[in-house]
């Protein structure tokens, strides 16, 4: 075997009585056989206090096997290492050498590729929590299961791409598990999120990442594509929000176990390319507020103002309490204002029609 340095400060500066070794085997899973696998790149990483400050790259032998040596055995250090088959990068194992000990075995056990994603089943959650000033934050985890005999290499470049469908206009979003930058970016245009992963026959991905969504109206809609199989579905919602869906049913025993949350909804089997879709309903917007108080205010002007009319035909005493009426009305205005009840352009509009009010009663008087 011919070894590669990728850096001359590593692997013989140790003494032969230190040197560790790493060694294994990398076999091809064919038929429920293990089939070594000769001539196939192993590349190695080595990291010491958490930096990386050097590797190697050897090949198999005729019998699939490999061997790293005159390797470093101090705790500090840490191996990371993987076959690369047919120019596709393998999950990778990792190893720090023990006390006293200068030698560890790890297989490789390694299936044909693909970049198919008929094999990929996922089992999605949603979790709604409802801030202050109708802000949603919006939290996704998911489990992306391959189901198939083959590994899913996102990198191929046949590979059907990973989607995962957001609400459109989300912003803010926070990788939280099993994704980052690296593996992953948005489309904004389309509102997905496309991650990079790779995925053994057979195993399952856990991934969770949350954003901030702001409605725009009391209903809210969610009709997007299922790019990926989905066998559940699952809605949490932190208040009394109704979801309408024919795909979706209220879940009572679901929300036992997810406590704050205080509705759960679930959904079936959905194939590849199918529809996600529900509504929400029954939320009350800051906004709806505000747009009452102003038409209160517009209203309880009007009717000052009929006051006003009927008024001026009045003994001045009637005059007066007009007067002290609309000057309690604007101290009420300002009060509104400086809580954030209405907003600027509304409370100066208000506010001039009162001054000129009580402007002209004063040249009355």
């Amino acid at each position: 075997m011919k070894l590669k340095l990728f850096s001359l400060s590593l692997l013989l500066m140790v003494s032969s009585a230190l040197a560790g070794e790493i060694n294994g085997t990398v076999y091809l899973l064919k038929d429920k056989k293990k089939v070594p696998l000769s001539k196939v790149p192993m590349r190695m990483h080595v990291y010491k206090d958490d930096y990386e400050f050097s590797g190697a790259e050897i090949s198999t032998d005729a019998s699939g096997r490999y061997r790293f040596h005159n390797l470093e055995t101090d705790s500090r250090y840490a191996y990371l290492f993987y076959p690369i088959y047919q120019g596709i990068n393998y999950p990778y194992q990792e190893i720090v050498f023990v006390k006293g000990k200068t030698s560890e075995k790890a297989d490789f056990e390694l299936t044909e590729s693909t970049g198919s994603t008929k094999d990929i089943s996922v089992n999605e959650t949603m979790y709604f929590d409802f801030g202050k000033k109708d802000v949603w934050k919006v939290t996704h985890v998911i489990s992306v299961e391959n189901k198939g005999e083959f590994l899913y290499h996102a990198d191929r470049p046949d590979a059907e791409p990973l989607l995962f469908p957001l609400f459109e206009g989300g912003f803010d979003l926070s990788y939280l598990d099993g994704i980052s930058r690296e593996n992953s970016k948005i489309d904004d245009e389309k509102d997905v999120l496309q991650t990079y992963l790779t995925i053994p026959a057979h195993q399952t991905y856990k991934i969770k990442f949350s954003y901030y969504y702001i409605p725009t109206s009391r209903h809210v809609t969610f009709d997007r594509s299922a790019a990926l199989a989905r066998s559940n579905v699952s809605l949490l919602l932190g208040k009394n929000i109704r979801v309408v869906s024919n795909q979706f049913q209220l879940d009572p025993m679901l929300v036992k176990t997810q406590p704050p949350y205080v509705r759960a909804y679930t959904s079936g089997p959905i194939e590849q390319n199918g529809k996600i879709s529900f509504e929400l309903k029954g939320f009350f917007l800051q906004r709806d507020l505000l747009h009452m108080i102003v038409l209160a205010l517009c209203m309880a002007f009007a009717v000052v103002m009929l006051f006003v009319a009927f008024g001026m035909q009045k003994p001045q005493k009637k005059d007066k309490e007009l007067t002290e009426r609309m000057h309690r009305y604007l101290m009420d205005l300002r009060e509104q204002f400086k809580e954030g009840k209405i907003d600027e352009q509304q409370f100066k509009k208000e506010e001039q029609r009162v001054l000129n009010y009580l402007f002209q009663m004063s040249k009355q008087s």
